[in-house]
């Protein structure tokens, strides 16, 4: 046999392999393909079923506690701070009624002697008068003037008529009067004395240094007294209401003491869509700006299915697997909706509820729990 005619025989071996193979590679793929599609797909969830229970409505809130009483203190006179006032620092500790502030009076309370001074001389100066021509009047006069001391704080003026009065007035008695009285309640503001229990949280002064009128001083806050602010959802409000009884966790969950509502806002946030309740509470656990958890005991319901309210859709009905395997809905009636949870009834006790949110599913897909 010629050479070529070897080739020729293994070239048309060759075409007969290759289209047989290709014969057969044709008719395995729609048998495949059609095995492919007999191949049903499914959806794997998170599901309940449905029970009918009671069950009680806690809010859980989350806030910050602020101090109830914070105040700022600013001086109001001039001169050159004490030496007592060295302790005024921050995260000092002091109780209601304690000086915490001293500043140099000594010009202040010279100068109001010396006006003091000049009263009495004018008191004196008026008594023969006040004898000829007020008798009446004449023994009260004379008492205040025995009883006058330029180191006790001045009385209120005995009893006058109207002729007295301009006598008095002609005589600057009571320019003199009103005089030392502003002087004495001037005085008074060279010492700062603590409104409560409490520590300093800011201090902006030092010992020795010259204080200015409207000069900020420093701040302080009440130790134990704290008003922690919780929003609360539009639709939860009527779960609060003031006086109610709020238990205060740390973000630990440790329990830190129960407070009460005392008030709230009358107006609702446009961007949180929330209400501001504030809550009163009475602890030394507490620190001014700590975020705390306020726990409020709410309604009971009866007789109802509790849901994720993700798995709520447009409020109306939910996602169940029917006896066949397969996605449906149904509708029910929603009793009462909060951030997280939804109670509701209307349907049948047993039904598997898909308890979380789906999106793009189509009514017959095949699902599974992945809770059974």
């Amino acid at each position: 046999m010629s050479r070529k005619s070897l080739i020729y025989i293994i070239s048309i071996s060759l075409l007969i392999i290759s289209t047989a193979y290709y014969v057969y590679v044709s008719n395995q793929k729609p048998a495949e393909k059609k095995a492919s599609n007999n191949i049903e797909k499914v959806k794997y969830v998170n599901s309940i079923s449905a029970k009918y229970d009671s069950y009680e409505l806690n809010l859980e809130l989350l806030g910050r506690a602020n101090s109830f009483e914070k105040v700022d203190l600013y001086s109001e006179v001039q001169g050159i701070l004490k030496t007592n006032s060295a302790n005024f620092k921050v995260g000092s500790k002091f109780s209601k009624g304690q000086m915490l502030i001293q500043i140099d009076d000594e010009n202040a309370e010279l100068n109001l002697k010396s006006i003091k001074s000049k009263f009495l001389s004018t008191l004196t100066s008026i008594m023969p008068d006040i004898k000829n021509d007020y008798k009446q009047f004449f023994d009260s006069w004379n008492t205040y003037l025995n009883e006058f001391s330029i180191n006790d704080n001045i009385k209120e003026l005995p009893k006058y008529d109207d002729k007295l009065k301009f006598y008095l007035s002609n005589k600057s008695i009571f320019t003199s009067y009103y005089e030392i009285i502003n002087l004495e309640s001037n005085l008074q503001k060279y010492k700062i004395y603590a409104p409560f229990n409490g520590f300093i949280t800011e201090s902006n002064i030092a010992n020795g240094g010259l204080v200015r009128p409207a000069q900020k001083l420093g701040q302080i806050s009440s130790s134990n007294s704290y008003e922690l602010e919780l929003s609360v959802d539009i639709n939860d409000k009527d779960l609060v209401k003031i006086g109610q009884s709020v238990e205060v966790f740390d973000e630990s969950n440790n329990l830190i003491g129960n407070g009460k509502v005392s008030r709230l806002s009358g107006n609702v946030d446009i961007n949180t869509q929330t209400i501001k309740a504030f809550v009163l509470i009475n602890s030394d656990k507490i620190f001014d700006g700590m975020y705390l958890k306020g726990k409020v005991k709410g309604l009971e319901f009866e007789n109802v299915v509790k849901i994720n309210r993700a798995a709520l859709f447009n409020n109306t009905y939910v996602y169940i697997i029917d006896k066949n395997g397969k996605l449906d809905k149904k509708e029910v009636k929603v009793v009462r909706l909060s951030e997280s949870i939804a109670f509701v009834n209307d349907i049948p006790e047993g039904t598997e509820i898909i308890n979380e949110a789906l999106a793009n599913v189509q009514i017959g897909l095949k699902v599974k729990s992945v809770n059974n």
